[in-house]
This record gives structure tokens, C-alpha cells and sequence, in this order.
């Protein structure tokens, strides 16, 4: 796996953050909170796939399940950060120190393009009710 010191080190900070080891085989809330903050990074800023990111646990000795178990956090973490003040300012402390100024610039090129496609959508809009 070609970012597995990148995963380490995220691990490390979330474990650091949160006082915990996340990758620790219990089924608790707050291990489980800790891993959909893992499972997120490692799928938006990774791009590592479902069965991969299961893999990854599994071999560091933390059988937390299938792809789907991967899905299901993943899934969950915006609920989570809805309700978890703790695991939100986590999430965002760790991808604030992830970033570089090249990511910055790809971000908010990334910005403007949504805010193009929303004008677009809007100029659609006003067309269709012509």
C-alpha cells in the first residue's frame, strides 16, 4: 500500500487526539467514532478502496470487519461530527495539518468549480421556466 506511513501517521494523531488506540478490537463508541475518522481520511484523501482499508486494519491485528463494516463508518461520520464536538475538531485538526500550500491551491480551485456548476444550475433553472 503505497501510503501506509501517511495512515500510520493519521492513526498516530487520532490516537493522540483522542487518548485512545483506535485500532484496539472493541466495539465502543468512542474506538468506533475514532475509526470513522481513519476510515474518512483514508477514503477522500487516500482514495483507498473499501476491501483495502479493511485489509489495513485486519492486518494490524484489528478485524473490525468487511468492506461493508468500512461503508457503514464512513457512512456514519457525518452523523457522528453532528453530535461528537470532540471527533469533529479531530477530523478537522488532522486534515488542517495534512494540507500544504499545493492542496490549498487544488481546494480552492476545486471551490471555484463548485460555485461555476452552481451558476450553471441556476442559469438552467431561469431557462426552464421560461
Amino acid at each position: 500500500m503505497k501510503h501506509k506511513d501517511s495512515i500510520e501517521e493519521v492513526i498516530s494523531l487520532v490516537n493522540e487526539y483522542l487518548g485512545i488506540d483506535c485500532t484496539k478490537h472493541t466495539r465502543r463508541r468512542d474506538y468506533c467514532d475514532a475509526r470513522s475518522i481513519v476510515v474518512k481520511i483514508m477514503k477522500d484523501d487516500f482514495y483507498i478502496g473499501w476491501t483495502m482499508i479493511a485489509t489495513y486494519f485486519e492486518e494490524r491485528g484489528t478485524p473490525i470487519g468487511t468492506h461493508a463494516s468500512m461503508i457503514n463508518l464512513y457512512k456514519r461520520f457525518d452523523e457522528v461530527i453532528k453530535y461528537n464536538a470532540l471527533v469533529k475538531s479531530c477530523y478537522y485538526e488532522i486534515v488542517g495539518e495534512m494540507l500544504t500550500a499545493n492542496d490549498m491551491e487544488k481546494l480552492i480551485e476545486r471551490i471555484r468549480r463548485i460555485k461555476d456548476i452552481d451558476k450553471i444550475i441556476k442559469i438552467e433553472q431561469c431557462l426552464n421556466n421560461l
